[in-house]
């Protein structure tokens, strides 16, 4: 596992390569993330430090998207989480919505719901359209998340993103009769497949 100084280096690299380069170069680089696991405490530390470090929150997003998400022990996976939920107070929607999916895709505690929950009540659509995206993708089956899909997949306009985004997510949830009367009058009016 890469943990002596010659990788810390290279990873150091990569990372700052990353960050003061064309938009073209700095996906290059980030492409380059992959081969660090995240397992490994030094790159961890590394990358954790760097993303302290970094007050650009679309360069931290790109730097977090860059990384392939890895089951990690809670302690371990925590301070990566909580740079991931730094997201969520970007002014641009498209980072939050961004940070959605990352958290989705690195949280499979209990504790994903309630970013969630805050995510589908975002005034930004582009927000709410991730944040139904991220509960697709995370384990989150509350009966509060579902009340708040069958919501919008019933008060979204017929044949909108938002719409069709709901009613496929709501595929993973079990209903009673009253919620699955509200599910297919929606999927009807959905251009969800």
């Amino acid at each position: 596992m890469p943990s002596d100084t010659l990788t810390r280096a290279a990873l150091l690299g990569v990372l700052n390569c990353s960050d003061g380069a064309s938009r073209a170069k700095s996906q290059s680089c980030l492409g380059e993330l992959a081969q660090f696991p995240i397992s490994d405490p030094d790159v961890r530390d590394t990358v954790l430090a760097h993303l302290a470090a970094t007050r650009d929150p679309s360069r931290r997003e790109q730097v977090i998207a860059a990384m392939t998400p890895t089951p990690l022990p809670a302690d371990q996976l925590a301070p990566l989480l909580a740079q991931i939920r730094s997201l969520r107070t970007a002014d641009e929607p498209y980072i939050r919505a961004a940070g959605l999916v990352h958290l989705a895709q690195w949280d499979r505690s209990a504790a994903i719901e309630q970013p969630l929950r805050e995510g589908l009540d975002d005034a930004d659509p582009e927000v709410v359209r991730s944040a139904i995206t991220a509960v697709s993708v995370s384990n989150a089956r509350s009966d509060e998340l579902k009340q708040t899909l069958l919501l919008i997949a019933s008060d979204s306009p017929p044949e909108s993103e938002l719409r069709d985004a709901a009613v496929a997510a709501l595929r993973d949830f079990s209903f009673d009769a009253r919620e699955y009367a509200i599910y297919r009058s929606a999927a009807a009016r959905s251009r969800a497949p």
